[in-house]
C-alpha cells in the first residue's frame, strides 16, 4: 500500500473537505480521504484495493483503465494537470456532478495518480435557481413600453429591450455591440459627449438627456434618464437608461387637457366629471341607476403577469361595460379596479337586468399571454333619488352595495340601510381612530418570534390593538384598512414606531435580552421621501442601535417600486436596519424582484402554511424556502398553529416561526416575560 497510515499524508487525507483518491498505474485505489464516505457513501476500507472505476458511471466506468494505459504509452495528458467537470457515482448508484482534478507523481520510479473530487450539486442547484429568477426578471423588462438599455463604458449597447428594438427597426443581435452614436440623428451627437463626461465624473445620481433617434420611419424624439451601474461580471461601470418617446408633445398637451376629466388608462370619465355632467342633464322627475362593478382576482393578474397586463384587462373590462351602457348613460372609473355606470331607468328591475348582463359579459374569458383567464365580478346598485336625493352621494352608495355583495359572496346586491350603516360605520371608525391616535388609546402588542432550530424566542412583531370605550375591541382587520383608505396609514405607522422605540429603549436599559421588534410599514409611508429621517430621528432620540427595530414591507409595495421606495430601502439597509418582505408568496411576480431587492428576510404568508399537510402545498413552501436560501435570506413562517407545521417547516429549512402554536400577540410586559 502506498505510504504508511501514520505518515503526514494521513493528516492531509483526514482533513480534506473534497474526496481525495490515490491510485497506481493499474487504477487500483491505494489511499482515500475520510471525506469519501460523505461524498461517495463508501467508508475508506471499502475502496482500498478496488479499481477506481467503482466511483464512475458508464461509459467512463468501462473505459477508465484504457485512459491510463493510453496516457502511459503516449505521454499525452487529456485531463492530468487540467481538471474538468464530470460525473461521479455514489455507493447507492446515484450520480452527481463534480469537478475532477488529477495529478501524477512518482514513488520508487513507479507512477501514481491523485484525484481530487469536488461535489458540484449545490452549485448546480444555485445556478438553476438564479437562472429561473433571471428569466422572470427579463420577462418583466421585455414587457415594458418604455425604452430600456445598457451601455458599456465605451457607450456600446450591451442590452436593449423589445420596445427599443422595435422603434429602431433592428433585431437584438443587430443592436448589441453597436455604439450609441450610430442610432442618433444629426444634432444629437453631443449627447454621447455628455454621457462620457458623466461616466468619468464622481456623480452618483443620474443624468437626464433628450435626443432624437434614427428609426425605420420618422425620427423619434426621446427623453432619457441614465444612471451608473456595475457590470456584475466584469465589475466595470455601465450606464442603464430608461427612455420614453415624447415626439408628440402637442398631442400630449391636448391629452393632458383631456385627462383633467378622463381616466388616463381607460379614457372613461372621472367621477367628478360624471357627477358634473349628470347635474346638468338629470331631470327632477328622473330615476337613475348607479351600478358599481369590481372584478375579483384582478390583483392576482397584476402579481402574476405584471401591471401592464392587468391594465390591458381593465381596458377590456371598460369596453365590455361600455358596450352594454343604455342610451343617455355614462360610465366612469371610480378608482383602482372599480368602475361605475349611471343611466336612466324606470325601476329597480330594469337596473338589475343591465347589471346582470354586464356581469355575464365580464365573466367571459380574457386572453392573457396566450392563456384564458376568467374573472368573477361583484356589483352593487343604488337608485337616485330613491336611496338618496344627493347625486354626489350616489357613487358611495353604489360602492357600499358592491361591498355588501363581496361580504355575502353574491354577484349583485342593491343598496339598503344596512349598506348605509356600514358606510356610516367606516366614517365613524375613521373619526374615532383620529381621536384614538391623538389620545394615545392605541396599544402596541408584541407577538414572539421563535427560532425553530433551538425553540427560543428571537424577536417580536409589533401589532396595533384598539379598545374603544363604547364599541369595545376594534379588529385591526377593520381599522387598519380604514386608516389606509383615509390617508392615516403614515400617522399610524409613526405612532407604532414611537411606541416600539420606547419599548426597545426599556429592553436595552433594563438588562434583559434586547430582541429586535419588527414593525409593519404601509406603502404610502415607505414611499415618503422623509421616512428615512423619521426612523433615524427615533433611533437617535433614544440612542438606540439600528438592530433594535426591523421593518416589514409588503409585496405590493415591491411591485410598485418607486424611486423614493428604492432610496429609502437602500439608505435604511446602509444604516444597518433589517428589512423583511411580508406575506411572501401572495404576489407571484415578486419572485423575480428578489435578485435586485436588498432585503434580509422573507415572511411566508399563513395561507401557504395552512396547506403544508398537502404534498403540493409542502412542495411550494419548500420551493420558496429554497429560493430564499439561494439569496442568503432568513425565512420566517407566519400563522404556525400546529406542532406538525412547525416540525415540517424546520425540516424544510425554515429559520423562524410565529403563530398561535407558540403565542398570540400579547401586551408588552406579558410578551417580554413569556418564554417558550
Amino acid at each position: 500500500m502506498l505510504l504508511e497510515k501514520d505518515d503526514p499524508l494521513s493528516a492531509v487525507l483526514s482533513a480534506a473537505a473534497d474526496a481525495v483518491v490515490l491510485i497506481d498505474k493499474r487504477g487500483t485505489i491505494q489511499r482515500v480521504s475520510d471525506s469519501m464516505e460523505r461524498i461517495f457513501g463508501y467508508v475508506p476500507s471499502e475502496c482500498l484495493g478496488n479499481n477506481v472505476s467503482m466511483l464512475m458511471p458508464e461509459p467512463d466506468r468501462s473505459a477508465h483503465d484504457g485512459y491510463i494505459e493510453s496516457y502511459l504509452n503516449s505521454g499525452h495528458a487529456k485531463i492530468i494537470g487540467i481538471g474538468r467537470r464530470t460525473t461521479g457515482r455514489k455507493k447507492s448508484g446515484e450520480t452527481f456532478p463534480m469537478h475532477l482534478s488529477v495529478g501524477e507523481f512518482k514513488v520508487g520510479g513507479e507512477s501514481y495518480f491523485v484525484g481530487i473530487c469536488h461535489d458540484l450539486t449545490d452549485h448546480f442547484h444555485a445556478l438553476a435557481d438564479l437562472e429561473r429568477a433571471e428569466k422572470r426578471y427579463r420577462d418583466i423588462i421585455e414587457s415594458q413600453k418604455y425604452f430600456i438599455c445598457r451601455l458599456d463604458d465605451q457607450l456600446r449597447l450591451t442590452f436593449a429591450n423589445a420596445s427599443l428594438t422595435t422603434i429602431l427597426g433592428k433585431s437584438y443581435d443587430e443592436l448589441v455591440g453597436v455604439h450609441l452614436a450610430h442610432f442618433l440623428a444629426e444634432g444629437s451627437t453631443d449627447s454621447t459627449l455628455k454621457l462620457h463626461e458623466f461616466l468619468a465624473s464622481h456623480r452618483s445620481d443620474e443624468i437626464n438627456l433628450q435626443f432624437e433617434m434614427k428609426t425605420n420611419g420618422t425620427p423619434a424624439h426621446a427623453e432619457w434618464s441614465f444612471r451608473k451601474v456595475a457590470n456584475t461580471v466584469t465589475g466595470e461601470l455601465e450606464l442603464q437608461g430608461l427612455g420614453v418617446d415624447v415626439s408628440d408633445r402637442e398631442l400630449a398637451l391636448l391629452r393632458a387637457e383631456f385627462l383633467k376629466d378622463h381616466d388616463q388608462l381607460t379614457g372613461l370619465l372621472r367621477v367628478p366629471a360624471l357627477l358634473e355632467h349628470l347635474r346638468s342633464t338629470v331631470k327632477i322627475s328622473s330615476r337613475y341607476a348607479f351600478i358599481c362593478v369590481d372584478p375579483d382576482r384582478l390583483t392576482q393578474i397584476n402579481q402574476r403577469y405584471g401591471y401592464d397586463v392587468g391594465n390591458r384587462v381593465i381596458v377590456q373590462i371598460a369596453r365590455r361595460m361600455a358596450s352594454l351602457l343604455p342610451p343617455e348613460g355614462q360610465i366612469a372609473r371610480l378608482g383602482g379596479d372599480e368602475l361605475i355606470m349611471a343611466f336612466p331607468v324606470h325601476d329597480l328591475a330594469e337596473a338589475e337586468n343591465v347589471a346582470n348582463a354586464v356581469l355575464g359579459k365580464l365573466a367571459r374569458p380574457y386572453s392573457i399571454i396566450g392563456e384564458e383567464y376568467r374573472l368573477n365580478s361583484k356589483a352593487g346598485i343604488a337608485l337616485f333619488p330613491d336611496d338618496n336625493s344627493d347625486l354626489g352621494r350616489m357613487p358611495d352608495l353604489a360602492e357600499a352595495a358592491m361591498r355588501e355583495a363581496k361580504v355575502r359572496n353574491i354577484s349583485l346586491a342593491t343598496f339598503t340601510n344596512v349598506n348605509h350603516q356600514q358606510l356610516l360605520r367606516r366614517i365613524a371608525v375613521e373619526q374615532a381612530l383620529k381621536n384614538a391616535l391623538a389620545s394615545e388609546a392605541i396599544e402596541v402588542y408584541l407577538q414572539p418570534k421563535i427560532a425553530l432550530a433551538s425553540r427560543t424566542k428571537c424577536g417580536y412583531e409589533a401589532l396595533a390593538r384598539w379598545h374603544h370605550c363604547e364599541w369595545g375591541p376594534v379588529s385591526p382587520g377593520e381599522f387598519i384598512p380604514v386608516a389606509e383608505a383615509a390617508g392615516l396609514g403614515p400617522e399610524l405607522d409613526r405612532y407604532v414606531l414611537r411606541k416600539v422605540a420606547a419599548i426597545a429603549f426599556s429592553m436595552w436599559t433594563s438588562g434583559e435580552e434586547a430582541l429586535p421588534i419588527a414593525v409593519n410599514i404601509t406603502g404610502n409611508h415607505f414611499s415618503d421621501s422623509a421616512f428615512y429621517d423619521t426612523i433615524v430621528s427615533k433611533l437617535q432620540k433614544l440612542s438606540l442601535p439600528p438592530s433594535a427595530i426591523e421593518l416589514e414591507i409588503t409585496e405590493g409595495m415591491v411591485l410598485e417600486m418607486t424611486a423614493d421606495v428604492a432610496s429609502n430601502l437602500s439608505r435604511l439597509k446602509a444604516l444597518g436596519i433589517r428589512v423583511s418582505l411580508d406575506d411572501f408568496g401572495t404576489g407571484y411576480s415578486s419572485l423575480s424582484y428578489l435578485k435586485k431587492l436588498d432585503v434580509d428576510e422573507l415572511k411566508i404568508d399563513k395561507s401557504f402554511i395552512d396547506d403544508l399537510e398537502d404534498p403540493k402545498g409542502e412542495l411550494f413552501v419548500q420551493s420558496m424556502i429554497g429560493l430564499a436560501k439561494a439569496y442568503g435570506l432568513t425565512v420566517t413562517a407566519e400563522g404556525v398553529e400546529t406542532e406538525s407545521q412547525a416540525e415540517r417547516l424546520a425540516r424544510l429549512g425554515c429559520d423562524v416561526a410565529q403563530g398561535y402554536l407558540f403565542s398570540p400577540a400579547l401586551p408588552e410586559r406579558e410578551a417580554r416575560d413569556w418564554s417558550p
